[in-house]
């Protein structure tokens, strides 16, 4: 909630196709580069990242802006529209990101 109310210090989240109405939210540590969702997707067509960045590393490191788009290029050669945006934290740097897809998912 925070991110949508909050103009982000840089970058745009996209607005998702109307017909995307299935999603899941995952979590991940910026540094590491690690996500987990909270529920497995398939066909993700649509990514949007919130990424938090702590204020000391957001002036002074020269590698989030590459980083941010390394995680686009991996989802574009995955086929799907992603977007991000970065927002100033106190925190340890972290990412948010909603996955849509408009495919039915089977159960398991």
């Amino acid at each position: 909630m925070y991110c949508k109310h909050v103009k982000a210090n840089f970058g745009k989240i996209h607005k998702p196709e109307d017909f995307s109405r299935i999603s899941t939210l995952s979590y991940g540590s910026f540094d590491a580069n690690d996500e987990k969702m909270l529920y497995p997707l398939d066909n993700v067509t649509e990514t949007c990242y919130y990424i938090n960045i702590d204020g000391e590393d957001l002036n002074e490191d020269d590698t989030v802006i590459p980083k941010c788009q390394e995680i686009v290029r991996d989802n574009t050669e995955k086929q799907r529209e992603t977007s991000f945006a970065i927002w100033e934290s106190s925190e340890e740097n972290h990412f948010y990101a909603k996955h849509y897809t408009h495919f039915i998912q089977e159960t398991k």
